[in-house]
């Protein structure tokens, strides 16, 4: 079994969803 795509598609929804996340945590911190 190729796990490369399954590790390339969760390497980008870790960045896209870890960007938005640390932008919410960090907009609710600085408060």
């Amino acid at each position: 079994m190729p796990f490369g795509p399954y590790l390339a598609g969760a390497g980008l929804l870790t960045l896209f969803f870890g960007d938005t996340l640390i932008t919410e945590y960090l907009r609710l911190v600085s408060h």
